[in-house]
């Protein structure tokens, strides 16, 4: 794939398709471990994500966003199983684009290596501890020390100007080694600095991932709030159901309550009109045997009595007679008449 990056390579997006097929990028159960699914070559989602790998390959590294790799993640999951994963993918994503824009930019950064000097090999002296011909060089990678020497004098003996040669010479040499030592110790610093900024680069990509990390977790935290809240209030509104539902329980168990009540009242006034009605009855049928009787004793007088004529007088204290009373109560003789038929 021609393009600053290759996306597929680095992300793994295919897997183990072959043939333009996409290996679904959601991991097992969320720990792993890869889902197996492979969408087909034809499928729209296989087709999106070809399109879309030229377009991210073409733009810099520091040019990918978390939008990008969402919609990425989006084409590469399976709908079925792990489409919720997106955020967590997207995530991974963006923690290995931000690792290896750290070590490309490591490798832009990092300044070349000093080597370690080339050790220089002594002057050889010639006659009389004088050095031998001019343009003797001692050299190394990165330092370069010449030293001419005068002509060689005449030979014969010694003369002062040889001795003062000689304390140059020395001082020289002395300079030479207080140099050495100084480049040594300023290639160990520079080692030692080397590998603190090794260090701190190292610290820094290590904090890139765990800030990434950190906020796909985070972020994943907020998805799962915001499911439980969904939750919570489908709970709360399945309570009021209840607790509705419930109330007029009450009330029609309470409206039971007081008809069984009031049917239970009505059937003990029932039982007492019963009670009554029977007494009357009771009471009726002992009242026209009585009548029953009278008229029978009634009958039997008045036959007794048959085709004579009884003449009742009224008493002077202005009472009437037994027979008259009695014909009086049955409504045949009223009070004062004096003469009745038998």
């Amino acid at each position: 794939m021609a393009g600053l990056w290759n996306p597929d390579q680095l992300l793994n997006i295919t897997g183990r398709g072959v043939y333009g097929k996409i290996q679904c990028s959601g991991l097992n159960k969320g720990v792993g471990p890869r889902c197996g699914f492979q969408k087909p070559t034809g499928d729209p989602d296989s087709v999106a994500v070809h399109r879309l790998l030229p377009t991210l390959a073409a733009r810099p590294l520091s040019g990918i966003t978390h939008e990008d790799l969402i919609e990425l993640a989006e084409l590469c999951l399976c709908r079925d199983w792990h489409f919720r994963q997106k955020q967590r993918v997207a995530c991974a994503w963006q923690a290995k684009i931000a690792q290896a824009l750290s070590q490309q930019q490591q490798s832009a950064a990092a300044p070349p290596r000093l080597g370690t000097p080339e050790p220089i090999a002594p002057e050889p002296l010639g006659a009389f501890g004088m050095p031998t011909p001019p343009s003797t060089q001692t050299s190394s990678r990165n330092t370069s020390f010449t030293f001419e020497s005068p002509p060689p004098p005449a030979l014969g003996l010694p003369t002062s100007r040889d001795s003062s040669d000689r304390h140059a010479l020395a001082a020289l040499r002395k300079d030479l080694d207080d140099v050495r030592e100084q480049l040594a110790a300023a290639v160990r610093e520079n080692t030692m600095l080397q590998g603190v900024e090794r260090h701190l680069k190292e610290a820094a990509s290590a904090e890139t991932q765990a800030r990434v990390l950190a906020e796909a977790e985070l972020a994943s935290a907020r998805d799962q709030l915001r499911h439980a809240a969904t939750q919570r209030e489908d709970l709360e509104r399945e309570c009021v159901r209840d607790a509705q539902s419930l109330k007029a329980a009450l009330s029609l168990s309470a409206e039971l309550r007081r008809d069984l009540s009031e049917r239970e009242r009505l059937r003990e006034e029932n039982a007492a009109l019963g009670q009554q009605l029977r007494s009357l009855q009771a009471a009726l049928d002992t009242s026209e045997k009585h009548v029953s009787h009278l008229q029978s004793k009634l009958l039997d007088t008045e036959a007794a009595g048959a085709g004579r004529e009884l003449v009742l007088i009224q008493k002077p204290d202005g009472r009437a007679s037994w027979l008259h009373r009695v014909r009086g109560w049955f409504g045949r003789l009223k009070p004062g008449n004096l003469r009745v038929g038998l």
